[in-house]
């Protein structure tokens, strides 16, 4: 019998369920960064004053083509908008949100009902969950165990044979099908000031350093909503899966520490307090999950997440003390050299207002 729950999913660090698709600033979007609002284009209202200017058709084609106007300077949108057009777009817009981006970058953005009412949709949420009993099954079931000592030993041995990789990578989504038959509906919608436009950056976890900056909307901190998740198994309960789950997220998170505190000398020393918040907030996670008693969840879910939060990675990682992981990245790192495969991948992706990992959600059961 299908046992289904009502969850409460509460976002605790900013959560972006991408769509794929990218917002332009010379097309899409204005930033007051005095204000630190956002302004979306009202794309309809511009095509109906086009099209009563039809001579202002190429020069606005050119520019947010090209981001250029037509004397090779710089395109600025709204100065275009409100002398050509009449449009003022502090107020005809539609959408406006906060935003603690600055510059012009691509706009990422997330899935949003009428492009305006974000929610996360069930694949999402049944996805991180999949990942977290496909690692629960590799390192406490016979067959998963089994599986890996199989697999570890592939890598040194079997590199080129074909059909034992087929074997093993078909027993792996044998297993992962295990728990195809879990339901996660879609979650309720959230208003359009449940959202903030946030700038990401990829932070080197022995320098400190960030890198490869990018522009998100994102469901902010400590908002609500709700789902259903229906459990289809006799022998496997709620309490089962919440174990999961925080038992994924907990071994990932000591890896996150381990790392730090190997690696983050340099890290530590330039940006102190970054690195104490960093370090801070995995160990209050980790606090929270053994406070949790079974009845909350902590997972990470969406863009952001990390490698390890995506594979079976942190199983081979932690198995014999990660003595088989540089044979691992030799196979599923995608041709990278990799100068010391014990501190991969060296980057994290961080919200630079925060400065916390994306995508951090606590599942609960509503009573």
């Amino acid at each position: 019998m299908r046992k289904n729950y009502p969850i409460r999913l509460t976002t605790i660090t900013p959560v972006c369920i991408g769509t794929g698709q990218k917002l332009s600033p010379y097309a899409d979007y204005i930033i007051d960064e005095d204000s630190k609002k956002i302004f979306y284009i009202d794309q309809a209202l511009v095509k109906r004053k086009i099209a009563e200017k039809l001579n202002l058709i190429d020069e606005y084609v050119h520019g947010v083509s090209t981001g250029m106007d037509n004397n090779r300077s710089k395109f600025n949108l709204y100065k275009f908008l409100k002398a050509k057009l009449n449009i003022d777009v502090y107020t005809q817009h539609q959408l406006q949100l906060d935003c603690e981006a600055q510059g012009n970058k691509e706009l990422c953005t997330i899935i949003k009902n009428a492009g305006i009412y974000p929610y996360i949709p069930g694949s999402s949420i049944k996805g991180a969950i999949k990942t977290a009993l496909l690692y629960d099954w590799i390192i406490n079931s016979k067959d998963g165990r089994s599986w890996l000592q199989r697999f570890v030993s592939a890598l040194l041995q079997n590199r080129d044979d074909k059909e034992m990789w087929t074997k093993l990578e078909n027993e792996l989504e044998q297993a992962l099908s295990l728990f195809e038959r879990l339901q996660v509906t879609d979650s309720t919608q959230l208003n359009d000031d449940d959202m903030i436009v946030i700038e990401t950056k990829r932070i080197h976890i022995g320098t400190g350093e960030p890198t490869i900056p990018q522009v998100w909307e994102a469901i902010l901190e400590e908002k609500q909503i709700e789902f259903h998740l229906g459990i289809p198994y006799a022998n496997f309960s709620l309490v089962d899966l919440i174990e999961c789950i925080n038992r994924f997220s907990q071994d990932n998170n000591q890896k996150e520490l381990m790392l730090l505190n190997k690696f983050g000398t340099v890290f530590n020393d330039k940006y102190p307090e970054d690195y104490t918040d960093l370090v801070t907030f995995y160990e209050q996670i980790n606090y929270d999950i053994q406070q949790s008693q079974n009845k909350t969840a902590y997972l990470r879910i969406g863009s952001g997440k990390g490698y390890y939060f995506n594979s079976i990675a942190v199983a081979v990682a932690n198995y014999e003390e990660g003595k088989y992981f540089s044979a691992f990245l030799k196979k599923y790192g995608k041709g990278y050299k990799f100068k010391n495969p014990h501190k991969f991948p060296v980057t994290r992706p961080i919200d630079m207002s925060s400065f916390k990992p994306l995508g951090w959600v606590k599942f609960e059961v509503i009573d």
